[in-house]
Parts: structure tokens; C-alpha cells; sequence
């Protein structure tokens, strides 16, 4: 694991100034700080950031001129998770900061207990000036001249020997000799050859081999009496055989073995002999460039120069039922499903017919309609037609004015519309006021009703405004006001 490269402050500096000119070579961390904030290592810093727990159990060691190998622990049930940390001398100064950019550095969870074991680099060389006073345990990285901390090699990793910082166990370094041979074995007698510059073995380290003579001999007792030794071969022009001495005497016919070599029964291919080259018509095979194709619902093939195939696409259920694609075949195993559809399709003598308000329809051999009309503002109004359906659209189409004075027109009955009628208007004192209505009512006011908003009264006589007598016309009325002053009144008018 690489070394956490840490900044040492300026208080930190000036510590070891300080020690240095008191005639103390060195300074000691006390104790290790945790933070759960990353920051931005400065040398100004006096205080760690984002600082949330103290650690006491903090031993080192100087393992280089730049680099010590720090250890802390915390057994308690905390749990938490650390991104930067510093370190503090005896005197509470903050001696060096490290921060993560966003990786947590150690993680403890509450049943866990939390080992921190870290080489730490400063970017001068301080660490020969650092001491500690909690030396009880340290686990320092093994070098040549620190004890320490190491892991073992695999074989692996001993072999390829560019590791300088592992160890090698005996049992490793005994599996490593048995992979390779001593050099005292090389090219020498009991041992194992060696290879010359071309791969080869030398021919120094060849056995002398023995040389092996061919006869030919045109009869049995010729073979028999060749001065041959085992390994010496006799051709025999006599029966066109071959034979090899497998052991002294040549003299003894039971130690001449016969070569056993296929022999040749073709004497002619096709009526050809020599050096026969045949065709495919020779044979009467298909020649390598006819081809096979598919047309139709077949697809695939190909030159016959190497295996074809042929396909011909099997409709899924969709596909069938949908009777829409013609480069698939119908299979038996689409045909329950067809079955199925047809039993449960609606035969096409099978008609839907309108009744009521709905029209239309008609036999299923074609697509049918069936309409039910929504009722227009006109039809709404006259309240005549029925054969029309009452819709949102043709409710909210009805004659109205939502205002201060408004109105509003109700669907009618045979032919008559109600209609409710309001508004506000200022009466005058002691006098007749005529109130023109927002609308005009078609055909008759039926009439209406009037009431003052005012609180006081001037004497006995005050009363509210009211209206006077019938409605004479279809768009006004009279309120007379026995009072002496004004007063804003409500009215309400019913009519058709």
C-alpha cells in the first residue's frame, strides 16, 4: 500500500525549531485526531477540521528520512467513518493534516474494532525527528534493516522475482527449486541435456548411434545368409516383401519380421491408371458448384461445396391468427389456436341494432356504427326532441351570464324556458326607482323579490326598499324606498 502523503503545519515546523534550539533532536506525537469532513490541507491550519474523536493509542516507528509508519486503534462502540485525520504533540500543537478527496480512509462499524496502520510520507524529511510516547505496539513495514510487518510470496510471485517487498517461506522456495534443475545437472552424465544456441541438443551429448544397412536380396535363404545385425532390413524382389531383423542370428528365419504395409488392390479408377485424376462425372458425384435455393416459403441453401440448409419458417399463434404475413407456414401446432378463434368468432349472419336514442348498426359482415346524438344548444332550449341525449358539452352550452347581474336559462319543457334572473342597484329616497333587468324574459315575468342591505334607521317610519306593484313589462320593475336616504338592495326575478 502506498504511503498517506501528509503536510506538516507551520505550527509543526516551528515546533521542531524549538526543539532543535533547546538542544532535543526530536518532537513527540501524543495523540491522533479523526475528521469526517475533507478539507484542504494547509499548512496555516491550528485546528483540524470537521474533528469528532480523539485517539490516545497512537505508537510509530521511522522506517525512512521521510516516512513513518504509524499505528493507532480505537476499541470503543463508535461507529463512524474517517476521511482525514491529524496529528498532535504533546502540547496540543496540530503537527501534520491529511484529508481524502472523498473516499472514507477507515470505516468502524459500532461491534468492530478499528486498526489504523498506515506508512505516512511528509514532504520534508522530518520523520528522523519524531518520536512517540505510546511505543507498547508498532507494525512497521519489514525491510532489510527494520523488523516488521511483511506477507509471504506465492510461487507465482517468487518466480517472476521483481517483487522486492514480500518474503519467501521454505516451502515456497522448495516448490521454486523443484521447477527448475540445478546447475551442477546440466549436460553431465545421470543428469539432463542441455540446448545449443539453434534450441538443440549438442551432439556431444548424443549416444553414438549405430548405423542400419538395407539388402536386397532375391530369395529366402539370400536373407538367411546376410551378415546382418538387428535393425538391418531385407528386401526381398522375390515375393515383393519387406523384412527387419528384430534379433541375432540372421541366420534363424523366425527373427526376420515382415513389414506389414497396405498393399494395393486398385489396379485402375474408372477405366484411368498411372496418376489418376478424377471429376465428379467420373463418379457420377454432383459437382462442387451446383447449388441448392429456396423459393417460396423456403429459405436458405448454397453452393454444394460445403453443408446447406434449408428452412422453411414456422408461423407463431400470433402470426397465424393475425393472417397477415405469407413467408411462414401454418403447422399443426398453430391449429388448436385457429380452432380456438373460430369457435369463439361471432358468425357473420350475427347483427347489433340500435334501440331508444341509438341508431344504426346492422349485420357483422362489415363494421357497424352505432350512434346515440348529443342534444345542440337549440335543442336544449326547445326541450322538444327525443331522440337526443343530454351531454356536459350541451348542459354547459345553455344560455348564462355569471356576473354581479346575470342570468340563467334552464332547459325548457315543451317549448318553455325558465329563467332565474339577479342583480343590485341603489334605490332613491322617499321615491320610485326602475330596475332594468339583464335580459328581457321571451314570453312572461312571473316576479320579484328585492331586499336593502342598510343597518340604521333614521325613525319609525324607515322601512326596507320593496317592490311596487306587479311587473308591468318583460325587462323592468319599480322599488319605492320609504326613507330618507339611499340604500343598495338585492333582487331576485323568476320568468320564462
Amino acid at each position: 500500500m502506498p504511503a498517506i502523503q501528509m503536510m506538516i503545519t507551520d505550527a509543526g515546523l516551528d515546533a521542531l525549531v524549538d526543539a532543535q534550539n533547546a538542544g532535543s533532536e526530536t518532537i513527540e506525537i501524543a495523540s491522533m485526531a479523526l475528521s469526517d469532513t475533507p478539507f484542504v490541507m494547509a499548512p496555516t491550519l491550528e485546528a483540524l477540521p470537521g474533528q469528532f474523536k480523539v485517539l490516545e493509542g497512537v505508537s510509530g516507528e521511522v522506517v525512512a528520512e521521510n516516512i513513518i509508519h504509524l499505528t493507532a486503534y480505537d476499541v470503543s462502540d463508535d461507529s463512524y467513518d474517517m476521511t482525514g485525520f491529524g496529528l498532535f504533540l504533546t502540547d496540543d500543537t496540530l503537527f501534520a493534516v491529511y484529508s481524502a478527496a472523498s473516499e472514507p480512509v477507515l470505516a468502524k462499524a459500532e461491534l468492530a474494532f478499528a486498526l489504523f496502520s498506515h506508512d505516512i510520507a511528509f514532504l520534508d524529511n522530518a520523520a528522523a525527528n519524531i518520536s512517540f510516547g505510546n511505543a507498547v505496539f508498532s507494525y512497521p513495514p519489514a525491510t532489510e534493516t527494520i523488523k516488521g510487518v511483511a506477507k509471504i510470496a506465492t510461487t507465482a510471485l517468487a518466480s517472476a522475482g521483481t517483487d522486492d517487498e514480500t518474503i519467501i517461506s521454505p516451502l515456497k522456495l522448495k516448490q521454486m527449486l523443484d521447477l527448475y534443475v540445478a546447475v551442477t545437472q546440466k549436460g553431465v552424465a545421470d543428469g539432463v541435456a542441455s540446448l545449443d544456441a539453434t534450441g538443440k541438443v549438442p551432439t556431444g551429448q548424443l549416444p553414438p548411434l549405430e548405423s542400419r544397412d538395407t539388402f536386397v536380396v532375391a530369395s529366402e535363404a539370400a536373407m538367411l545368409a546376410l551378415a546382418a545385425s538387428a535393425g538391418d532390413f531385407a528386401v526381398r524382389t522375390d515375393e515383393a516383401k519387406n523384412y527387419v531383423l528384430s534379433a541375432e542370428p540372421a541366420t534363424t528365419l523366425g527373427n526376420w519380421v515382415e513389414l506389414l504395409t497396405p498393399g494395393a488392390p486398385v489396379s485402375s479408377v474408372n477405366g484411368k491408371v498411372g496418376v489418376v485424376a478424377i471429376n465428379s462425372a467420373d463418379v457420377g458425384a454432383v459437382p462442387l458448384t451446383r447449388a441448392i435455393g429456396g423459393t417460396g416459403l423456403v429459405t436458405g441453401g448454397g453452393a454444394l461445396d460445403a453443408n446447406r440448409t434449408v428452412d422453411v419458417a414456422a408461423a407463431s399463434n400470433a402470426e397465424a391468427l393475425a393472417a397477415a404475413i405469407t413467408n411462414k407456414a401454418v403447422v399443426p401446432g398453430n391449429l388448436a389456436q385457429i380452432f380456438a378463434a373460430i369457435g369463439q368468432s361471432v358468425p357473420n349472419t350475427r347483427s347489433v341494432t340500435g334501440s331508444g336514442i341509438a341508431t344504426g348498426g346492422g349485420a357483422l359482415n362489415v363494421n357497424q356504427v352505432i350512434n346515440v346524438p348529443g342534444s345542440s344548444p337549440e335543442e336544449m332550449l326547445a326541450a322538444t326532441a327525443g331522440d337526443r341525449a343530454v351531454t356536459p358539452s350541451s348542459l354547459a352550452s345553455l344560455p348564462r351570464l355569471l356576473a354581479n347581474n346575470g342570468y340563467y336559462q334552464f332547459p325548457g319543457i315543451l317549448g318553455d324556458r325558465f329563467i332565474m334572473q339577479w342583480g343590485r342597484a341603489t334605490s332613491i329616497p322617499n321615491n320610485f326607482t326602475t330596475v332594468t333587468l339583464p335580459m328581457a324574459f321571451p314570453t312572461q315575468f312571473f316576479g320579484v323579490l328585492a331586499s336593502g342591505t342598510s343597518e340604521s334607521y333614521n325613525d319609525a317610519q324607515d322601512n326596507w326598499p320593496q317592490p311596487f306593484g306587479y311587473p308591468t313589462n318583460l325587462y323592468n320593475f319599480r322599488v319605492y324606498t320609504p326613507r330618507d336616504s339611499s340604500d343598495v338592495f338585492f333582487f331576485l326575478a323568476l320568468g320564462k
